[in-house]
């Protein structure tokens, strides 16, 4: 797999191949991924490359047509939403015909994003702009995606931090539910689940 023009060369990346499951194991464990250069991935090409093996652990209530790939959409930026489109504008990575990238505005409306599968919101979004996207989305079978902090808490579906040069992952089950959007009982057991405050009474 090529990250920023790194090529991993690990046997879990050869593994990879057959699902996929030890390389997001790898990278959420911190275990050495050696490259092709001295210098290794930065803590937003292991996210980004956590983002795209994500995929292979989600059930969509409307997943593409055969052959059809995956829509990303990116709203803002931030050195995650950066390391996920080099990884995905590279000729040689491994999600070639299967992931793909589509930017779209922070003001987005439902029909905006009715193309993609999953946003990912890049951290320097203002908040009031983050948590308009995140309603305008609940519910929509669309998975959220951010490592802006406190992203879960606020009612998107996956957090991404970093622990210990380790990639942490925070999952919020209610809106994922919303969504009807669905994750393999391996990830879960791997990732936080997050309860998020209940709403305040009237």
């Amino acid at each position: 797999m090529w990250v920023n023009g790194h090529k991993f060369t690990t046997a879990k990346v050869a593994l990879h191949r057959r699902g996929g499951w030890l390389l997001l194991c790898a990278l959420l464990n911190g275990e050495p991924l050696p490259a092709a250069e001295p210098a290794g991935p930065t803590a937003a090409e292991l996210k980004a490359a956590v983002v795209c093996q994500l995929t292979k652990f989600v059930e969509w209530p409307e997943p593409p047509s055969t052959n059809a790939p995956l829509v990303i959409g990116v709203v803002g930026e931030s050195p995650l939403i950066t390391a996920l489109e080099r990884l995905l504008q590279s000729a040689q990575n491994s999600f070639s015909g299967s992931l793909t990238i589509q930017k779209l505005v922070p003001s987005l409306s439902r029909s905006n994003a009715a193309s993609c599968h999953l946003v990912v919101l890049g951290e320097r979004l203002p908040e009031r702009s983050m948590t308009s996207i995140i309603e305008t989305l609940r519910g929509q079978g669309i998975l959220t995606i951010s490592d802006a902090q406190g992203f879960t808490r606020h009612g998107g579906m996956v957090g991404l931090g970093m622990e210990d040069q380790r990639v942490q992952i925070e999952v919020n089950l209610a809106a994922c539910e919303r969504a009807r959007i669905r994750f393999s009982s391996r990830l879960l057991r791997q990732v936080k689940i997050v309860s998020p405050p209940a709403p305040k009474s009237p």
